[in-house]
């Protein structure tokens, strides 16, 4: 007999977060198993008190007509929230945390770039003025304080992204059904052709604006503007900072801001691409763009991020300062022509494969 899951996941409304592209890829992957009968639910992310509490009547509707086994939950804000689990009894809850608020409500628990674990000690420091947001007091009650209440609960099973994130729940989590297991997605094999440039070298970056994403890094490549290439950007950057950008390093490198594009795009732009920059400065989970970059052959020059130890080494180089990037970065380009960018590929198809039976043998088994 199949088992029930009913997958909830509150979507970006724009819909164009790694979030919202992991979640839909994990459905697809266990629909297509047939181990399960998937029921899908996805809500939009709107803080709105009347959209919000409609979008919760409908899940508490959706539930009583489905009767799941598992209830498969990711971001758990605004709504379902957490405390709706101190009610369930035989129904198995899987969380997926794609971030760090289960310790601090802030969910960037890192100041000066250290980890800080006050909020793991004290679950009222968000009361702490160097807290980097204004928003601590909401996300403590709707998210931090009712974990720290249900995770003691035994039908409520964690999924982390990376073994960093699992060490660090094991410090604060009293509770035993914390696994790690990374966002899955479909192999490559009609995902995406591999089609490398050799005449121009292609770097791509994706993100937005925020001082996580690191999008400052970018002008790291001035250390290596004497080169001809090819920088593709994606996300939205405001004209400030495109202007200083190609004031810094848009005098011998050829420079497209692309702006908000659509995942299929992204690919397409992967598969061609000969190198992915990801410069994120502060915790990652297990970022969807490093692993779709691998899974279209192209190597990553990432920061040295909280996480990036779960990727693979073969097409992966990290820089802890501008003198590494230079460096990792020379070593990319020298060799760009007769890189092996099909065994990257490779390499990540038989990592999913891997990561994708042990996930599902998880579900089969709870």
């Amino acid at each position: 007999m199949k088992k029930k899951i009913l997958m909830i996941a509150n979507l970006y409304v724009r819909g164009i977060s790694g979030e919202n592209i992991s979640f839909i890829n994990e459905y697809k992957i266990l629909s297509d198993s047939e181990l399960f009968d998937i029921k899908l639910m996805s809500i939009e992310r709107v803080f709105k008190p009347l959209k919000m509490t409609s979008n919760y009547i409908n899940f508490i509707l959706e539930f009583c007509r489905f009767r799941p086994d598992i209830v498969y939950l990711h971001n758990p804000i605004p709504v379902p929230s957490l405390w709706f689990i101190l009610f369930l009894r035989k129904t198995k809850v899987v969380f997926v945390h794609h971030n760090m608020r289960f310790v601090c409500p802030v969910g960037i628990p890192i100041r000066n770039q250290k980890i800080c674990i006050n909020c793991a000690n004290n679950s009222f420091s968000f009361l702490n003025r160097d807290c980097r947001s204004s928003d601590s007091l909401f996300y403590f009650v709707l998210y931090t304080l009712p974990y720290r209440i249900v995770s003691r609960k035994t039908n409520l099973h964690s999924i982390v992204l990376n073994n960093f994130m699992f060490r660090t729940m094991k410090s604060v989590c009293p509770s035993k059904n914390i696994v790690f297991f990374p966002n899955l997605f479909p192999n490559s094999d009609e995902k995406a052709r591999i089609s490398k440039s050799t005449d121009e070298f292609i770097i791509f970056w994706a993100g937005r604006q925020h001082f996580q994403k690191g999008y400052r890094e970018l002008l790291n490549l001035k250390s290596v503007s004497h080169l001809p290439f090819v920088l593709k950007i994606a996300g939205e950057l405001d004209e400030s900072f495109k202007d200083e950008l190609k004031m810094e390093i848009g005098y011998c490198i050829k420079i497209e801001f692309l702006g908000i594009i659509s995942n299929n795009e992204v690919l397409k732009i992967l598969a061609s691409a000969n190198l992915l920059l990801f410069t994120s400065l502060l915790y990652e989970g297990f970022p969807g763009i490093i692993v779709e970059a691998m899974l279209c052959g192209t190597p990553c020059l990432s920061s040295n991020f909280f996480g990036i130890e779960n990727f693979p080494e073969k097409g992966l180089m990290i820089y802890n300062n501008t003198e590494d990037f230079t460096q990792c970065f020379l070593e990319y380009y020298r060799g760009f022509k007769t890189y092996n960018y099909e065994l990257v590929s490779l390499n990540m198809n038989r990592i999913l494969k891997v990561y994708t039976h042990e996930k599902l043998n998880y579900f089969n088994n709870l």
